[in-house]
């Protein structure tokens, strides 16, 4: 069990931990949270950071994540990318580096001018390592 700050000195994380990855029962809080007053609760495919905080169980967080990037089905392909990051970071801190350089390449072939192919562009050299 521990937790994880952001720069901010705000709590990232708070849960279980397993080899350096949430796993198990944890809060994820938000850092830029913009929370929508006419946010459509009933839809949530336009949330993007209208969330504050997530608790609940990130042992699968892996199985999620593929399952999330399979089904993807919008226009805006942004948070595609940050999935593919993600999906990245994950393989490296399991020590997977030729499935983390998959993903970060995938997510680089989106090439939607977001940050999150900037930073997969930098994990292809350097691993990612928290």
């Amino acid at each position: 069990y521990g937790t994880l700050y952001y720069r901010t000195g705000k709590i990232a994380y708070d849960g279980e931990w397993n080899n350096e990855m949430f796993d198990g029962h944890g809060i994820i809080y938000n850092d830029e949270a913009k929370m929508e007053p006419d946010f459509n609760y009933k839809d949530f495919d336009n949330l993007m950071e209208s969330w504050d905080k997530y608790d609940g169980d990130f042992k699968n967080a892996q199985i999620y994540l593929s399952r999330a990037i399979e089904n993807y089905d919008a226009e805006l392909d942004i948070i595609l990318a940050n999935a593919w990051l993600l999906k990245g970071k994950i393989h490296d801190l399991q020590k997977e580096r030729k499935q983390a350089i998959h993903a970060y390449n995938k997510c680089i072939e989106l090439d939607n001018f977001t940050a999150a192919v900037n930073y997969a562009k930098d994990f292809i050299g350097t691993p990612f390592d928290n």
